[in-house]
């Protein structure tokens, strides 16, 4: 944790390096989203991982929401 210098109000950063919020949200959707696609013998994985990306978009757009 840090320190804001002018209100010395605490600040958590959150660091995942080399992966973006994003990226974390799309990678935690992944699983379910492969074990969907095997179970259904549907196996496009460029689409998958489209799909894992909406997933984390709508995860990022719900955690904005005031």
């Amino acid at each position: 944790m840090d320190i804001q210098p002018h209100t010395g109000t605490q600040i958590v950063r959150e660091q995942f390096y080399g992966m973006t919020l994003r990226d974390y949200f799309a990678a935690a959707a992944l699983p379910e989203l492969i074990r969907s696609a095997l179970d259904l013998d549907h196996v496009k994985w460029d689409a998958t991982a489209e799909h894992a990306y909406i997933i984390a978009d709508a995860m990022l757009a719900e955690r904005n929401k005031s």
